[in-house]
């Protein structure tokens, strides 16, 4: 039985000793099976064997370290040394692939601290074992047939900075993550679309980041930038929340009274407020203008982005800026002039239906990934971690077949 779980093609399992807390399997190279050259296929000659020690996955609770004799052979053809080893066995870590593909799925779910107790590795190295699995398993993002990219920051701490994320608009597959969020740090990233695949990119999703549209433009002159309807309307709530600020410097006695524990009811949507909140809005009208008008003009904003088509959504701007000039609320008519500069890359926002959800997931996911490796800061290996949640994810929906740890 032993033979059988553990032979390898060129290697046989020749003893199994049980001790107390382990499993030690002895595999020895089967004189039997001729090994060639990888490059020309001639017979190798054997040159020099030694043992080396590799762990694999436990066996009832005990955990197995198999003894292997690896080979060093000679190629006469091409006058050249190779190493020869069990294909289950890692070159250089002292690992099976099996046993580190394990680790990596179980480091989806859980913590590198906790598998560090479970398997008595260092979380360190385990992290290690991850990236390299994902290196290996973890196919390279499909540019092929890119036609809309989502574009987003996130922040990962004060000793880090910021990164940068690039998400397939069609599929929600991250295409590249770097450090950083100026203009230039996506160079190397669109550099890699040939000219026939940078033609297929029809348009761009981002929030209102001057610098991702300029380095959009630089390298794609001919791609429809568009604002997703989330940021936008975060922001109109930021300039809500600014009015109440500057009305609440110097307000007068019963405004003050009445504001306190009123903030998350004007941010609120209207469809989600109580009949006690929206008595507190009708109150409001008569306590301060521009706060109720302010109040009013978000709701007004919101339904922009609700409106299916885009002509109708266009004249629904149109109005909702002149309202916002008209106002003569100093803080709404900056916030209408900088709309209609960029009325454009807004409307390009409803006519290719851009939502953010997609990024926001990915930002999300990025977070509890930090978490679960207890700090994570290395963007590559966080790159290959955000793509391996989404293939487990397309797993998940039966969308994919189950190319991924059927080693294990």
């Amino acid at each position: 039985m032993i033979n059988n779980i553990y032979k390898q093609k060129g290697w046989t399992a020749t003893s199994a000793i049980v001790r107390q807390n382990r499993v030690e399997v002895k595999l020895a190279i089967d004189h039997r099976y001729n090994f060639c050259c990888s490059k020309c296929r001639t017979v190798l000659k054997t040159h020099s064997v030694r043992e080396i020690c590799v762990r694999d996955l436990p066996i009832a609770d005990k955990d197995v370290t198999l003894f292997v004799d690896t080979m060093q052979g000679y190629c006469a053809y091409c006058k050249r040394y190779l190493t020869l080893r069990p294909e289950i066995c890692h070159p250089s870590y002292g690992y099976t692939w099996r046993l580190m593909r394990l680790l990596s799925r179980f480091l989806v779910h859980t913590s590198a601290r906790f598998l560090e107790e479970e398997y008595s590795i260092c979380y360190t190295s385990i992290l290690r074992i991850d990236k390299e699995v994902l290196e290996n398993d973890i196919p390279k993002p499909r540019l092929k047939d890119v036609q809309g990219v989502l574009i987003d920051e996130k922040f990962l701490g004060a000793s880090q900075g910021f990164v940068t994320v690039c998400l397939n608009a069609a599929t929600g597959e991250p295409l590249e993550m770097v450090r950083g969020k100026d203009s230039h740090c996506l160079d190397n990233f669109f550099n890699r679309f040939d000219a026939k695949e940078k033609n297929k990119i029809k348009y761009l999703g981002i929030d209102r980041s001057n610098a991702y549209k300029a380095a959009a433009i630089r390298h794609l002159p001919h791609i429809k930038v568009c604002y997703d309807a989330y940021h936008l309307v975060s922001n109109m709530n930021q300039v809500l929340d600014k009015i109440r600020r500057f009305t609440m410097r110097h307000p007068s006695y019963t405004l003050e009274q009445f504001m306190k524990g009123k903030r998350y009811v004007l941010l609120r949507g209207r469809e989600n407020i109580s009949q006690d909140a929206r008595a507190t809005l009708r109150e409001l009208s008569a306590l301060n203008r521009d706060l109720y008008i302010g109040y009013l003009l978000k709701e007004q904003f919101r339904q922009v982005f609700q409106t299916k088509e885009v002509n109708t959504a266009t004249l629904r701007l149109i109005l909702w800026i002149k309202m916002c000039m008209r106002s003569n609320v100093r803080i709404l008519n900056n916030f209408a002039r900088k709309i209609s500069e960029q009325f454009n890359e807004v409307i390009n926002g409803i006519r290719y239906k851009i939502n953010s959800a997609r990024i926001e997931s990915a930002n999300a996911a990025i977070k509890r990934i930090q978490a679960k490796a207890c700090g994570l800061f290395d963007v590559r290996y966080l790159f290959l971690k955000l793509r391996q949640v989404h293939f487990l994810r397309l797993q998940r929906m039966h969308k994919t077949s189950r190319t991924f740890y059927q080693q294990i």
